[in-house]
């Protein structure tokens, strides 16, 4: 479970709400509660993998189309979105 919060939780800026709907999962694994596999989880479970799997989906672009880079960037980080033709 740790593993799969972990990695849906990088791409959490592309999941609309991503702290509703892992909030059932995250449960899971405070101490004290008993680890119990119900419908909400399995709910949670499924809705954060199809989040996950469709649209929008992150993409490397197609170098044989154009396509527009914009960044920002600060003191401390950059930020890069690539967008693509529709």
């Amino acid at each position: 479970m740790h593993g799969f919060l972990g990695l849906s939780g990088y791409y959490r800026h592309f999941i609309q709400e991503y702290a509703k709907i892992v909030t059932p999962l995250t449960t899971l694994l405070q101490k004290n509660i008993p680890y119990v596999w119900g419908v909400e989880a399995d709910t949670t479970f499924h809705r954060l993998k199809e989040a996950l799997t469709t649209a929008p989906i992150l993409i490397l672009p197609d170098f044989s189309q154009s396509f527009t880079i914009e960044t920002d960037a600060s003191g401390i980080r950059i930020g890069v979105i690539t967008l693509l033709p529709t």
